[in-house]
């Protein structure tokens, strides 16, 4: 069988000089992942490193035979490839004319055979992100639902449009969105995480914002300057030039093919057939949500923050202001048009104004991205589980006095020398029966050991405090009652039961067998 020699040409990042490019002459049946994991390993690198396969517009990490078959067959009529390995986790592509940084140039008014071209308005930039400094992560939080929520939120969603109309991450000539995040979605996410951090479920919207903004930018782009009536000829001059040109003409021939032709039939039909618009401006409708419930929770604990004592209908640091933040510029939140925040009050813009960002030692993969948000999650359900018990002593107290109210004192003085007698049989050790968190706490759930009533002991890492007991699930009876402390893989009865760990339960909600 003949042989066929291919030429690999490996970069070295980090080599010591006259040794960064190495040069070698293979067999095509011989390429495979694990002999250019053998090729590495013998230039100083493991096996855990980084190799990345260099195309004309990126770099593809390769990982497994399958990508390795994609590179040979996409190299297959120059028979070389060009491979790049690295110590460090990389979410760069290499600099072309597609994929460098948004900057805002002069698009040219005509091309050469006079023919002129409309103006089309540049997207957002965000210098300020693309140049974020290495190490720093912009923090975005998630509702329940993985969409992005408050200003950094935001922030990301800008962010994502910039990629969209980046050729060198979403090329404009592919025909569908399936097939760029195909090619280019595990490239998309490094570089993201090299700007932020966010939770794992926040990858799914990441995906359709972005295929949602190419979409929109080709469409933009057709809009501004496509006319069915030129010819290819001249339409293919009106490159924009921050388009590779070969991308531009496979956009330009899809539009004048008849495939292209009738999907755009196909989508003006449906877009009439839209009953609904999004009205909210640039913020998702996600985030709307997210501020009017913080508003609500603002204004029951300080409804102060809705009233002044000077009359005025605005100022900085009201209820809106405090959620909704900074207003755009011009513009006064609930005032309408005519009102200037000069006129109210005085105000300082910066890029980074109330964002959160962390700064890490590393690279991104040494980040579990998900870990901020889990714990913020874990720290808020614990606060307003400690608030749920305080509102249900106090209803217990409430209760009490009521019943003293009506004479019953002799009843109340009888019953309360039985709780303390209770209370003074339960010790450590001791069968108790379990009853629901819920209102009106009648229900039991469980069978449990009485572990400890010491405030300082501790579940999954945390004091239970004065107001729970550690117990052991013996027998549940309702396997499905949510834990009122919950912790990771552990969220009901039934799963404290499966793998026998200790929980914290309120004492007020513990009872002693025949106590």
């Amino acid at each position: 069988m003949a042989v066929e020699n291919w030429t690999i040409k490996l970069e070295c990042d980090g080599a010591a000089e006259g040794e960064k490019h190495v040069q070698i002459e293979m067999d095509r049946d011989e390429i495979c992942y694990y002999n250019l994991i053998d090729l590495i390993e013998h230039h100083g690198y493991r096996a855990v490193d980084y190799l990345f396969y260099k195309k004309k517009d990126s770099l593809v990490l390769l990982e497994q035979d399958a990508e390795v078959m994609d590179m040979l067959n996409e190299c297959e009529s120059k028979k070389m490839v060009s491979l790049f390995v690295t110590k460090q986790r990389l979410a760069t592509l290499v600099p072309t004319k597609s994929n460098k940084k948004p900057s805002i140039s002069k698009p040219n008014k005509t091309k050469g055979d006079g023919d002129e071209v409309p103006n089309k308005r540049k997207g957002t930039v965000l210098p300020h992100v693309w140049d974020l400094p290495d190490g720093d992560r912009i923090v975005v939080r998630c509702n329940m639902l993985g969409q992005p929520i408050g200003k950094e939120g935001g922030l990301l969603g800008q962010f994502l449009g910039t990629i969209a109309r980046n050729g060198g991450y979403c090329p404009v000539g592919a025909k569908d969105w399936r097939q760029v995040k195909k090619k280019n979605a595990k490239t998309i996410i490094q570089y993201i995480q090299t700007k932020f951090l966010y939770p794992r479920s926040c990858e799914k919207w990441i995906f359709k914002s972005i295929g949602r903004d190419w979409r929109k930018y080709k469409a933009t782009l057709k809009k501004t300057l496509f006319n069915p009536k030129k010819k290819k000829s001249v339409l293919k001059k009106r490159c924009p030039s921050d388009i590779e040109e070969d991308e531009w003409e496979a956009l330009v021939n899809y539009w004048k093919s008849r495939e292209g032709k009738a999907l755009s039939e196909k989508n003006k039909i449906s877009r009439e057939m839209k009953k609904t618009t999004h009205t909210a401006g640039t913020k998702s409708y996600a985030r709307w949500s997210e501020e009017m419930v913080q508003l609500e929770n603002l204004l029951d604990t300080q409804p102060e923050l809705a009233q002044n004592s000077e009359g005025g209908v605005a100022w900085e640091g009201d209820a809106l202001h405090q959620v909704l933040g900074e207003e755009k510029a011009g513009q006064l939140h609930g005032m309408g048009l005519l009102p200037v925040p000069k006129q109210v009050y005085g105000r300082r813009t910066h890029h980074f104004k109330d964002i959160n960002i962390v700064s890490l030692e590393g690279s991104s993969s040494d980040v579990d991205t998900h870990m901020l948000e889990e714990i913020r999650q874990l720290k808020e359900h614990s606060r307003m589980q400690d608030k749920v018990i305080e509102e249900l002593k106090n209803n217990q107290r409430h209760h009490e006095n009521q019943e003293a109210t009506m004479g019953n004192c002799a009843m109340s003085d009888h019953n309360n020398s039985q709780n303390h007698a209770v209370n003074s049989n339960r010790k450590v050790g001791s069968t108790v029966l379990l009853m629901t968190s819920k209102y009106p706490n009648k229900a039991h759930v469980a069978y449990a050991t009485l572990l400890s009533t010491d405030p300082e002991a501790m579940v999954d890492g945390v004091k239970i405090g004065s107001q729970f007991y550690r117990v052991r699930i013996d027998h549940p009876i309702t396997k499905d009652e949510p834990l009122v402390r919950p912790m990771p893989g552990c969220k009901n009865i039934g799963d404290a039961h499966a793998k026998g760990v200790s929980i914290a339960w309120p004492s007020m909600f513990v009872q002693m067998i025949n106590g």
